[in-house]
This record gives C-alpha cells, structure tokens and sequence, in this order.
C-alpha cells in the first residue's frame, strides 16, 4: 500500500514513518521531505521570532526552562 516511508534521521539512523494514504495521479511518490526535528532543534529559532534577546534565551537555557538540541556528532555530522 506504501503507507510507510523510510528517511533519514541524524541520530537514530533510518526511521519509518506513516506516509499520506491520499495518492494523485501523476504526483511524486515520497510525501515525506525530511526526518521529524530534534528535541529543542528550533528552539532557539522560535524564541527569537517571539522578539527573546539573545541573553534571556541563554538564562532559559541555563535553568532548564529550554533546550536545545545536541548536535550531531561523528558519523551521524554527515
């Protein structure tokens, strides 16, 4: 039925994810673009748009009110 699809994800590696049911004649097959976010990966992003100066996000970031996502490292950076 290919209602699952395969993407890459930076930390766990090929996740399966639950595809569109809806088909289109003539439209690409692969709804999905891209693997779901890392945990706090926009954060800091979104709180800016919000009008948050740098220094209050670093102050919710130190008492661990927000956080923000690791980046990858070693075979996963690629």
């Amino acid at each position: 039925l290919g209602l699952v699809e395969t993407v890459p994800h930076p930390t766990l590696g090929p996740l399966a994810q639950l595809s569109s049911p809806l088909k289109m004649a003539g439209a690409e097959d692969g709804w999905i673009r891209r693997s779901p976010p890392l945990l706090g990966q926009h954060t800091r992003e979104v709180l800016e748009n919000y009008g948050y100066a740098p220094a209050a996000i670093q102050a919710l970031e130190a008492r661990g009110v927000v956080a923000q996502a690791a980046p990858p490292t070693g075979a996963d950076a690629a």
